[in-house]
Parts: C-alpha cells; sequence; structure tokens
C-alpha cells in the first residue's frame, strides 16, 4: 500500500469518526430537553462518545507514530542514497531517469540530479562511452525488465572524462509492483577497480610464480639430467663391489630428484592453467604392457608381487592424451609400491558405464599400510603427507596425487577412494572411453640398437657444457663423433659452413632459444635448410 493510499484513508476514517461524535452530541442536546425519564439514554450516549474519542485519539496517535516513523525511515534512505558511494540510477518505464544519486552527480560534470532528471541513458552515457559498451548496457536492462531477473557484467567507465577509467560491477534489478507489473529499473555502479586490480596483482604473481618455478626446474633438471647421463656412460666392468653400490645410489637417488623436479614442473603447469591435453590416437595395449615393464621393476625393488590384468574386450586404440593417461596411472602404481612394504600390488584395466557413458576404469589395489577415514579429504592437497610418523622415511613431494587429480579432473575423469586402515588400499580412475582411429595410432616396432654410417655428421647445440658432454657420449656409443655448439649464433655460423645429416638443438638457451635459432636456419636461401633433419632437446 503507497503512502498516498494510507493518508487518504487516515482522513477518512477521522472524519467518519468526527461525524459520529457529532451525530451523537445531537442526539444528547435534543434528550436534555426533555423529561427526567431521558437521563438514562443520555448516559448511554455520552459513553459512547467518550468511546468514540478514545478510539479516534488512539488511531491519531497510531497514524502519527506511523507518519513519524515513515519520516525517518525516507530520511534514512535519503541520507543513504545521497552519501553512498556507489553510482545508483532509477529509470522510469520509458528508460528516462528519474532519479540518480549524488555520487552520479560528485563524478560527472552535472551541476546536480535535476540536471538529469527525465533524460534517457543514452543520452547522459553517450559522453561516457563508447556504442559497443553501450549496446552491452542497454541489452542487461532490456532483459533484466523482461525476465525479471537481475543481472549484472563488468565494464570500464572514465565518468569524470579526464582519462581516468575505473572497473565496475553493473547491477540490473527490476523494480516491480505489488502486482508484479513493472515499474522502472535500478542500475548500481559497484567500484571494483581495487578488486580488479588485487586480482590482476594477483595472477600476475601467480604467473610470476609459476615462471619462476618452472625456470628454476629447468635449471635444476639440467645439471640432474647431466649427473644421469654420466652415471649412464660410466663403465662398470673396473669398478669394485663398493663403487658399483656407489654409482647404482647416485643413479637412483638422482633419478628420484629428479621426478621431485617433474612434479614441481607439473604442478606449477596446473596452477597456472598452462597444462593443455594432447589428444592422439594412441595404442592402449601398448601403453599397458609399457606400464607392466616399469612397474615389475618398482615392485622387484622392494620384493612384492605385481598382479596385471587388462580387459581384453577393451578397443585396442583410443583417442586422448597417451602420455597423461600414463602419467595418472604410473602415479598411482609407483604410490601405491611407494606405501607397501610387503604383500602385493594390483593393477587392472577394465570397461565400465556410468550414466550411460563408457569409461576405461584403471585400479589399483595394494596390501599397504591403508588410509584413515579422517584423512581422505587432505590426500590431494598439494605438498600433504598423511600419517607422517608411520610413513616416516618415505621421501616425496606430495604432489603425486593432487597432480593425478588434477590430471583426471582435466581428462573429464573422476578418481575414487577404498581404504581400511592397516590393510591396504585401491584407488579407481575412471578416464572418458573414446575410441581411436587405428588406422591413425602409431604402432610401437620395439626398441632396436640403431646402427649408424661413420661419416654421418651431426650437430648437437646446448649452452650447458655438461649437456654436450653426456650427448656426445651417447652419440659415441653408436661410432658417432659428434660436432657441438653452445648457442644459437654458433650453431647458425656451423650450418652455413658445414653440411650435417642431423642437428639436436636444445629448446631453452639464453639470448637466441632453440625455437628463433630453427626458424634463422629456416630462412636462409636453399633446400638443404629447408630440409635438414632438427630435433629439439627439451
Amino acid at each position: 500500500m503507497s503512502d498516498d493510499t494510507a493518508g487518504n484513508m487516515e482522513a477518512a476514517e477521522k472524519e467518519a469518526s468526527a461525524q459520529r461524535i457529532r451525530g451523537l452530541e445531537a442526539r444528547i442536546a435534543e434528550l436534555e430537553k426533555g423529561d427526567i425519564k431521558s437521563r438514562r439514554e443520555i448516559v448511554r450516549l455520552q459513553r459512547a462518545v467518550e468511546q468514540e474519542k478514545t478510539v479516534a485519539n488512539v488511531k491519531a496517535n497510531q497514524y502519527a507514530a506511523r507518519t513519524l516513523a515513515q519520516r525517518e525511515r525516507d530520511n534514512y534512505l535519503k541520507l543513504l542514497l545521497n552519501n553512498s558511494s556507489d553510482i545508483i540510477l532509477f529509470l522510469n518505464k520509458t528508460k528516462r531517469i528519474a532519479f540518480c544519486t549524488d555520487a552520479f552527480v560528485r563524478q560527472t560534470h552535472f551541476a546536480d540530479a535535476g540536471a538529469v532528471s527525465g533524460k534517457l541513458l543514452q543520452d547522459v552515457f553517450s559522453e561516457f562511452q563508447d556504442e559497443s559498451w553501450f549496446a552491452e548496457l542497454l541489452k542487461h536492462a532490456e532483459e533484466t525488465v523482461k525476465s525479471g531477473m537481475t543481472s549484472s557484467f563488468e565494464g570500464d567507465i572514465d565518468f569524470g572524462g579526464k582519462g581516468e577509467r575505473r572497473r565496475y560491477m553493473i547491477g540490473f534489478t527490476s523494480m516491480n509492483n505489488e502486482s508484479g507489473e513493472n515499474e522502472g529499473l535500478m542500475i548500481l555502479f559497484y567500484d571494483v577497480t581495487a578488486i580488479a586490480r588485487a586480482r590482476e596483482a594477483a595472477e600476475a604473481a601467480s604467473k610470476s610464480k609459476s615462471v619462476f618455478l618452472s625456470n628454476m626446474s629447468h635449471e635444476i633438471r639440467t645439471p640432474m639430467n647431466a649427473i644421469i647421463g654420466m652415471a649412464d656412460l660410466m663403465r662398470t666392468d673396473n669398478l669394485d663391489e663398493t663403487q658399483r653400490e656407489y654409482l647404482a645410489g647416485i643413479r637412483k637417488t638422482s633419478g628420484a630428484l629428479l621426478d621431485i623436479i617433474n612434479d614441481i614442473l607439473d604442478f606449477s603447469k596446473i596452477e597456472a592453467g598452462k597444462m593443455e591435453l594432447v589428444q592422439t590416437n594412441y595404442n592402449l595395449f601398448a601403453l599397458f604392457d609399457n606400464i607392466r615393464s616399469i612397474a615389475e621393476l618398482f615392485a622387484a625393488g622392494k620384493s612384492l608381487r605385481l598382479e596385471c590384468d587388462i580387459d581384453e574386450t577393451l578397443p585396442r586404440v583410443l583417442y586422448g592424451d597417451e602420455g597423461r593417461v600414463r602419467q595418472v596411472i604410473m602415479n598411482l602404481v609407483s604410490n601405491a609400491v611407494k606405501y607397501t612394504r610387503k604383500g602385493q600390488v594390483c593393477l587392472r584395466l577394465r570397461r565400465t558405464t556410468k550414466n550411460e557413458r563408457g569409461y576405461l576404469s584403471v585400479s589399483v589395489e595394494d596390501t599397504g599400510i591403508g588410509i584413515k577415514k579422517e584423512d581422505f579429504p587432505r590426500l590431494f592437497e598439494s605438498f600433504e603427507q598423511v600419517d607422517k610418523d608411520k610413513n616416516r622415511g618415505i621421501t616425496g613431494t606430495g604432489l603425486g596425487l593432487p597432480i593425478t587429480k588434477r590430471l583426471t579432473d582435466l581428462m573429464g575423469g573422476e578418481i575414487f577412494i577404498e581404504s581400511e586402515y592397516g590393510k591396504g588400499s585401491v584407488f579407481t580412475i575412471l578416464l572418458p572411453l573414446d575410441e581411436g582411429d587405428p588406422l591413425k595410432a602409431e604402432i610401437s616396432k620395439g626398441r632396436k640398437r640403431c646402427r649408424v654410417s661413420q661419416d654421418i655428421r651431426i650437430l648437437v647445440v646446448d649452452d650447458n657444457a655438461l649437456n654436450l658432454t653426456v650427448a656426445q657420449g651417447f652419440l659415441a656409443r653408436h661410432g658417432v663423433r659428434a660436432e657441438t655448439a653452445e648457442s644459437g649464433e654458433e650453431a647458425i655460423e656451423k650450418v652455413c659452413t658445414a653440411s650435417y645429416d642431423l642437428v639436436f638443438m636444445d629448446h631453452m638457451m639464453p639470448g637466441m632459444d632453440g625455437i628463433e635459432t630453427v626458424h634463422r636456419i629456416r630462412a636462409l636461401p636453399g633446400a638443404y635448410y629447408a630440409d635438414l633433419p632438427i630435433v629439439a632437446l627439451s
């Protein structure tokens, strides 16, 4: 009920009460002229008059109280709107401005609210924004009135016309009466510049962190690869038993450290949203055999039994990211081996259906230490290791399962846990079962020893001298004496002065990196430079 309607009803009731009182008093005056027998009726009428006046006074007080409260509310609303830092506009049915807060006047060149009252929205905002932005504003306004639902979008506006654009969250609310009919539109401009800048700063910090982790991982991984390569190149026939144990220790610990570095690099990519899937047609059974052979080495190292089983009815070729599928399966298998001291680890690949969608089910079951139910939520938290007292002596970053979970989500899958503390665990991953094209799948031909012509010329390009030594050592096993270059500029100079059959090119180098070096080589005139085989080293 509107204030005007309430006021009219109050005045009508007051007038009716006054008329009743005047009527009663007139009747009393007539009776007082009569005989004594009318005395009782006069008393009754006098009581009725008093009662009517009492009711009238009560209603008058109630009305006065309501009026005072309404004035206070109106005053508070006026103070709120006039002192609000947010810009609020009320539009009537014709999209003309019926009201604006003082904040709008303060931030624009208009003298007062009256200067914009009655103006069309486009006449006012044409001074602040371009046509495309204003079209978005009108679209939201019309959709809000039509649907009766609120809507919003973000935009940059220079209300003052001084070249200082600020970010606003612009909200739209349909103003409906008690009958649900639209009476206009409220548009709220909430300044989120500070929030937007903080968000951008956080994103920049996250990006910087990810770049730092990526660069550091690369810088650490480069010497680690050199250590592993040197260890592999070392002769063992002239070492005694103690020296061979030392060498095995170097290989084992350097491999473990490289796994940690790789986890950090993957995690930083995922956190930065840079992890991308590379979809290909791949042979599932070849992948399974490869994983089984590696898992057998893991299990044998701890004297564990390994059972591997794959459903023969599964498609031979799937479409997806083979590398990431391999990674999540190997993470689960290596985790099971790591936390199992005796017994066995079982890897099973099955076909299953959920919500009428086919999935590849990968389950890894172990007879390890198990996981407490209260620790389940922490399993996928970064850098977390549960039950540290029982797991003392087991090394790791705590990133294996979080990375597995993130990659599974990225591939549209799910991961489930079942565990009984002290008896073992079962991790199950469901991945979308998308059949691939067998004609496009890469066929594994097995590993064969490479036989190289003695007169072949190979150039290895890397800014790290140890990496060059390792590469030369591995190529020497095939009877190849490789030449080297320590920069992109030196590589270009060498390919311009000699003919090479193959170039191994490091990707990340200071100054001119591998990609730029390849582009410059390809840009050189002649078919030789266009066809020269160049293999990236990463």
